[in-house]
C-alpha cells in the first residue's frame, strides 16, 4: 500500500506535470522548456529525498548521471555558456525550433514519468535506516582471492591497451586493429570485479577495506585516461554507494555535493587533457566541458532529425547488443563462423544498433573511421513509440529502480544483485535501454558458476 506522503507527492507529482501540460498549450516557448526540464529535475531529487530521508539513494545517482550525460548541455545553455540546439562531434549546425522543442518535451516526459514510477513503487518499508550487515571472514577470503588471483590479468589487458592507443591513437579502441582480448583475459577481468563485491558484501575491517579499495580505485583513475570515462565513472559511483551503505556511513547534501563534485573534475580533467592546443581554464572551458558531457542529447536531436530514414527501427533493434552476444555464442558452440565480421557497418546491417545507424547516417567518412555517436534509451524509445513510449517505459524504469533499492535494505542477496545492475543503471543515460542484459551475462553466468560449485559462498549472503 502506497504511504500517505507518498500519495500526497504524487498528487503534486501530477499537478505539476499538469502545470507545465498547459503552459506549453497556451504559450510553447522552448527558452520556458528548458528551465522546466531543469526544475522538474530539481524537483525529483528534493521530493525523493524528503520521502526517503537519505541522499546515499541509487535513485538520485540515477539522476545525477542523467544530468551528466543528457542534461548538462541545456544547464550550460541557462547559465549562458553554450547553445544547446548546436550539434559537435559528427557535424556543426543548428537544430531547427521543431527538433528543439522535440528533444526538450521528450526529456520532460522521461523525467517525469520516471519519477512517477518511483513514487508508485514507495512503500513504508523502503525507507532508508541503519544498515546491518555482520562480518564474514568466509565470503572475504574467498572475494580476496578471487580478486588478486585476476589482477595481473586485468593490469595485462591494461597495458595492451595503452599499447594500442600509443601506436594508433585513441580510436584504437574502436577500430579493427584493436584486437579482441582472449576469453581467459575477459573473464578474469569479470571475476576481478566480482572479488571485489564479495570483498565489499563481507564487510571487512576498515583497514583492510581501504586498501583494497585504494589499490581498485587507482587503477580506475588511470584507465580513465584510457577514455570510456562515463562508465568508469558509473562503476566509481556504484563502489562509492556500496561502501557508505555497508558502513552506514551518514551522507549528506555537503558530502554528496563533495562527492559530485570530486567526479565532475576528475571528467574535467580527462576532456580538457585531449583538447590540442593551449586551452585556458576559464568560461570557454566550462562551456566546452559541458558540451562534451551532455553529447547523448544529440543522439536524441539526431534521432529526431533523421526519423523518416529510421522508420524501419523496431522494438527487437533495442536488443542488438544482446542478439550479437547470443549469435556468437551459438557459433562458438556448433563450431561455424558468423556470417557477420567485426566490421561495425556489417553489425549494423545485421542488427540495426541504433548507435551505428546515426553514426553512419551524420557522418559517414567518420564511421567508417572508427568514430562513433553512442546511443541513449531515450532516444530507442522515441524512434520506437514517440512521447507515449516515454510516459510508459519512464514509468517501468522508475518502479524498477526503486524495487531494487528495496531489495537492498539488510539483504546481501539483494545488494549483490544491485551491485551488478548499478553501473548500466546509471550509464542508461547513455546506453541502450536493454543494455544491462548484454552488459551483465557473463557477470550473471559466472556469479551462477561459483554459487553451483561453491553453495557455502551462496549461504554466506544472508
Amino acid at each position: 500500500m502506497i504511504p500517505k506522503n507518498t500519495f500526497v507527492a504524487i498528487l503534486i507529482h501530477v499537478l505539476l506535470g499538469f502545470l507545465v501540460l498547459i503552459q506549453n498549450v497556451f504559450y510553447f516557448s522552448i527558452e520556458i522548456l528548458k528551465y522546466e526540464i531543469i526544475l522538474i529535475w530539481i524537483w525529483d531529487i528534493i521530493s525523493y529525498v524528503r520521502l526517503k530521508k537519505s541522499f546515499n539513494l541509487p535513485y538520485i545517482y540515477f539522476l545525477a548521471t542523467f544530468f551528466f550525460f543528457i542534461l548538462s548541455r541545456v544547464f550550460g545553455d541557462i547559465m549562458g555558456l553554450l547553445d544547446f540546439s548546436l550539434t559537435t562531434g559528427f557535424s556543426q549546425y543548428k537544430y531547427s525550433l521543431y527538433v528543439q522543442g522535440k528533444i526538450l518535451v521528450n526529456l520532460i516526459i522521461a523525467l517525469w514519468a520516471t519519477q512517477l514510477g518511483v513514487f508508485l513503487s514507495v512503500r513504508k518499508s523502503s525507507v532508508v535506516t541503519n544498515v546491518d550487515f555482520d562480518h564474514s571472514d568466509k565470503l572475504y577470503k574467498y572475494g580476496l582471492g578471487l580478486f588478486i588471483f585476476t589482477l595481473p590479468f586485468v593490469i595485462f589487458d591494461f597495458f595492451k591497451k595503452v599499447m594500442a592507443i600509443k601506436k594508433y591513437g585513441y580510436l584504437a579502441l574502436f577500430q579493427d586493429f584493436n584486437e579482441s582480448p582472449a576469453l581467459i583475459v575477459i573473464l578474469c577481468i569479470v571475476i576481478n570485479t566480482i572479488g571485489l563485491y564479495f570483498i565489499i558484501l563481507s564487510k571487512p575491517d576498515k583497514k583492510k577495506m581501504l586498501w583494497i579499495l585504494s589499490l581498485y580505485i587507482s587503477f580506475l583513475l588511470v584507465k580513465l585516461s584510457l577514455g570510456q570515462r562515463g562508465a568508469i565513472l558509473c562503476q566509481m559511483i556504484t563502489i562509492f554507494w556500496a561502501i557508505t551503505y555497508v558502513y552506514n556511513v551518514k551522507i549528506n547534501f555537503l558530502k554528496i555535493t563533495f562527492f559530485s563534485c570530486l567526479i565532475l573534475l576528475l571528467a574535467f580533467y580527462v576532456g580538457i587533457s585531449r583538447v590540442d592546443g593551449d586551452f585556458s581554464i576559464g568560461k570557454d572551458a566550462l562551456g566546452v566541458f559541458f558540451m562534451g558531457q551532455g553529447v547523448s542529447i544529440q543522439v536524441l536531436g539526431y534521432s529526431i532529425e533523421y526519423e523518416n530514414l529510421l522508420s524501419d527501427y523496431s522494438f527487437i533493434n533495442m536488443f542488438a547488443e544482446l542478439r550479437s552476444i547470443f549469435e556468437s555464442i551459438l557459433n562458438r558452440l556448433l563450431g561455424t563462423e558468423s556470417l557477420i565480421t567485426n566490421s561495425a557497418y556489417e553489425s549494423m546491417k545485421a542488427y540495426g544498433h541504433l548507435g551505428l545507424k546515426l553514426s553512419y547516417l551524420v557522418h559517414t567518412d567518420k564511421f567508417f573511421k572508427g568514430n562513433g555517436l553512442g546511443t541513449s534509451y531515450i532516444a530507442e524509445i522515441y524512434l520506437v513509440a514517440k512521447e507515449y513510449g516515454q510516459l510508459y517505459f519512464g514509468i517501468i524504469l522508475g518502479f524498477i529502480i526503486e524495487y531494487l533499492s528495496r531489495l537492498t535494505v539488510n539483504s546481501k542477496k539483494g545488494m549483490l544483485l544491485l551491485l551488478v545492475l548499478s553501473p548500466s543503471l546509471y550509464f542508461l543515460s547513455r546506453d541502450s535501454l536493454f543494455a544491462f542484459l548484454s552488459n551483465n551475462i557473463l557477470i550473471v553466468g559466472l556469479l551462477i558458476f561459483i554459487f553451483f560449485f561453491k553453495p557455502d559462498v551462496y549461504k554466506q549472503l544472508k
